[in-house]
């Protein structure tokens, strides 16, 4: 459940988890409620590394 600090309007993704991963390709889809360590684990296997647009706290 998100939960939003204005009137605005909050998209709650956390249902949105499928991961497929080609590892012929290199490539994977990914739904947006895809955590980036949730990636990680599925693409490790494969001996791929996904590049992630984000950076941890602090």
């Amino acid at each position: 459940m998100g939960w939003g600090t204005s009137s605005g309007l909050v998209v709650d993704l956390t249902d949105m988890k499928r991961v497929a991963v080609d590892p012929v390709q290199r490539i994977a889809q990914v739904d947006a409620g895809v955590l980036g360590r949730e990636v990680m684990r599925a693409a490790g296997p494969y001996g791929l590394a996904p590049v992630l647009g984000q950076l941890p706290p602090g």
